[in-house]
C-alpha cells in the first residue's frame, strides 16, 4: 500500500491536480476522490479506514505547491462537520 500510495502522490497526483488548480469545485473533489480511493484500496486490504484517510491527508500533503489550495477549500467543509459534531454530541447529554 506505502509503494502506491507514494507512485500516486509522487508522479499521477501533481499532474491531475495541477491540471485542476482553475476550478476550485473540481480541486475539491479530485481532493475528496483521493480519500475514497485510499479508504477503499485499505478496506480491500483489511486495513483500517482511519489509516487510508491518513494515508490520503499525507499524499496530497507532500507538494507545498497543493497543501495551501487544499486547506483554503476545505476549510469550509471541516467547520460543517465540526458544528455537526458538537450538536450531536450536545443531543446525547
Amino acid at each position: 500500500m506505502a509503494v502506491v500510495a507514494m507512485g500516486i502522490s509522487r508522479w499521477i497526483l501533481p499532474r491531475f491536480m495541477g491540471s485542476l488548480e482553475e476550478s476550485m469545485e473540481l480541486y475539491l473533489l479530485c481532493a475528496i476522490c483521493v480519500m475514497m480511493f485510499m479508504l477503499k484500496l485499505t478496506a480491500t486490504l483489511g486495513l483500517s479506514m482511519e489509516l487510508g484517510s491518513f494515508t490520503a491527508g499525507l499524499m496530497i500533503s507532500v507538494h507545498p505547491k497543493h497543501t495551501h489550495p487544499t486547506l483554503t477549500i476545505t476549510e469550509s467543509v471541516r467547520d460543517l462537520f465540526a458544528c455537526v459534531f458538537f450538536v450531536t454530541m450536545g443531543l446525547h447529554i
